[in-house]
């Protein structure tokens, strides 16, 4: 992963993360609080495509968010693996 940045940063003056808590919730899902219920996704209102809702639900519940952060610990975790 640094190597991959390091190629980036040589032409740019700013750093852009795309997603990095997504990226390390997979190998440490303790940085995270989670929920357990039912994520939609709109497809048939052309002016609402894309609108994600989240109803919270315990029992056989099909999906997994994050819905709370550990800051400290995820910036301790990323910068241990990308350096810094």
């Amino acid at each position: 992963m640094a190597d991959l940045a390091e190629v980036w940063f040589r032409g740019e003056q700013s750093i852009a993360f795309h997603d990095p808590l997504a990226a390390a919730a997979i190998f440490e899902p303790g940085l995270c609080v989670y929920a357990s219920g039912l994520v939609t996704v709109e497809s048939r209102s052309e002016p609402l495509a894309g609108l994600t809702g989240f109803r919270r639900q315990e029992m056989d519940a099909p999906h997994r968010i994050a819905v709370g952060v550990d800051p400290e610990a995820f910036f301790r975790h990323y910068f241990t693996i990308v350096g810094g």
